[in-house]
């Protein structure tokens, strides 16, 4: 998940609320922080899984990914704009994305 800069029209006019009580900030990394690294996944459960869930199917409903390149924008409760990609994890996963070695 990305804090994006204020300057982003398509993803402001078509931000969620954020769904979840931990603070997005706090799982949040920054654009130069951000790549396909190995281990750099979070991991969600129950009932904030299901939140996220809910978030990806309204954004699919909308078409917003065509605009974001495949990302959901949402806005937390102070105003500040993120954009959040996930995917659902396979069952030998880690809680950071990997898979046990063979």
């Amino acid at each position: 998940m990305q804090r994006i800069a204020d300057d982003d029209r398509p993803v402001q006019a078509v931000a969620a609320p954020w769904p979840l009580a931990t603070p997005a900030a706090s799982v949040a990394i920054t654009i130069a922080e951000a790549s396909y690294r190995r281990g750099s996944s979070a991991i969600a459960t129950d009932a904030a899984a299901e939140a996220l869930r809910s978030l990806r199917r309204a954004s699919a409903y909308t078409n917003v990914r065509s605009l974001t390149g495949g990302y959901i924008p949402f806005v937390d409760e102070t105003g500040a704009r993120f954009q959040l990609y996930m995917r659902d994890a396979i069952p030998p996963e880690d809680d950071h994305g990997l898979l046990p070695a063979i």
